[in-house]
């Protein structure tokens, strides 16, 4: 899911989103209520999703461009079972002139990343499909990230660490017959 702010609006000040989900269940359509949670961990194990009392969002100020989709006219990418298709982003100048590794963010079994490129719009990244999952559909999450030198590292030998520069819009996707 990807949420997206006007550029002019409300800044800094928290807003409750309340959401409901829909699925298509025996030929009839379910709605049931969004409850937030967070993923914990207990006694350093199991992972488990503990209900949260509300779901907040704040737009921020600033001069990062959130990265854009760009799906010329269709509703989600169509995927040839066993092939590939290429998604476009619009993304800031900064993002360009910085180097960045794409991955994908828990992907579905037979769906990873391609090539990817950049071109003077944006960045253009290639999606693969097995043979084996025709139908499935769902959202693609792609998150950026760039290296930098640790803050306690000094000169040549610092050392680099990973760091996230946030997620790209959500990719409606489908794995269809060649």
């Amino acid at each position: 899911m990807t949420l997206t702010a006007p550029a002019r609006g409300r800044f800094g000040e928290p807003v409750v989103l309340q959401m409901e989900g829909h699925a298509q269940i025996g030929g009839k359509t379910v709605t049931r209520p969004v409850v937030p949670a967070e993923n914990m961990m207990q006694a350093f194990a199991y992972q488990h999703l503990v209900p949260s009392e509300q779901l907040m969002v704040a737009v921020m100020r600033g001069v990062r461009v959130a990265p854009s989709l760009v799906m010329a006219g269709a509703d989600r990418l169509r995927i040839p079972a066993g092939g590939t298709a290429e998604v476009a982003f619009t993304v800031g100048p900064a993002m360009l002139s910085t180097p960045i590794w794409l991955e994908l963010s828990d992907p579905p079994a037979g769906v990873s990343l391609g090539d990817e490129s950049v071109t003077s719009n944006g960045l253009t990244l290639v999606l693969k499909a097995d043979d084996k999952h025709v139908g499935y559909a769902d959202n693609l999450i792609v998150e950026a990230f760039a290296e930098v030198e640790a803050k306690t590292g000094k000169g040549a030998g610092a050392q680099k660490q990973r760091v996230s520069l946030g997620v790209m819009p959500a990719i409606p996707f489908e794995i269809v017959k060649p």
